[in-house]
């Protein structure tokens, strides 16, 4: 199955997330990096989601799920029970109502998935196996993590200032130009250099163009 890559902003949109135990944990806290407004359905909870509850970082609906506790204008709803039966009722609903619904652990149920992540800073890099192998995208995802040194997002904020700088002095071509420099950051942070050395380096090679 082919699946379009998109990023979406879910800053202040409610999420619903049905189920109280560790998967559904896990799928909260991503969420709460997100700055969802989320609504947890489920009669228990687990022990970290009763620590974020007591922090306020949700509202939670201590009820098993029914159709009538989902918010009207609830923008996702992650399915994360054990219950198949449950998990298809969720689908169907969300399905019904025009929700963007993902079944955990069902890819034939889900309208979307959700990838392994790696974060440095800004840069965010997504991993999906369509559904097929959760595993392998976790494996690549720690792999990645080892490799990708943390000084990437130190070069990223440094190439988004001379970005800007070129865009206040109208350069030509500063795409071009840009993408030369970010190539070689790159290659030499990945390739074991010192952010230091690297910016040193780059800062020579822009000095006539900023």
């Amino acid at each position: 199955m082919s699946f379009f890559p998109i990023y979406l902003n879910l800053r202040g949109k409610k999420v619903v997330v049905v189920g109280g135990g560790k998967v559904a944990e896990r799928k909260v806290f991503d969420l709460l990096q997100a700055g969802s407004e989320i609504y947890v359905i489920s009669p228990f909870l687990s022990e970290g989601l009763s620590l974020l509850l007591k922090e306020g970082q949700f509202q939670w609906v201590a009820d098993s799920f029914s159709e009538n506790l989902v918010p009207s204008d609830a923008f996702i709803v992650i399915a994360a029970t054990d219950e198949e039966e449950i998990n298809q009722r969720i689908y169907d609903f969300a399905r019904g109502c025009g929700i963007m619904v993902n079944v955990v652990d069902q890819p034939e149920l889900c309208d979307f998935y959700l990838p392994s992540v790696v974060k440095k800073g800004d840069i965010t890099i997504a991993i999906s196996t369509g559904g097929k192998a959760p595993s392998f995208s976790r494996a690549l995802r720690e792999k990645l993590e080892r490799m990708l040194p943390d000084d990437l997002a130190r070069a990223l904020e440094f190439v988004s200032d001379i970005r800007d700088k070129m865009k206040e002095k109208g350069i030509p071509d500063r795409g071009k130009i840009l993408l030369g420099s970010a190539r070689e950051i790159v290659e030499r942070l990945t390739g074991g250099e010192s952010w230091s050395e690297t910016r040193e380096e780059v800062e020579g090679e822009l000095k006539d163009e900023v």
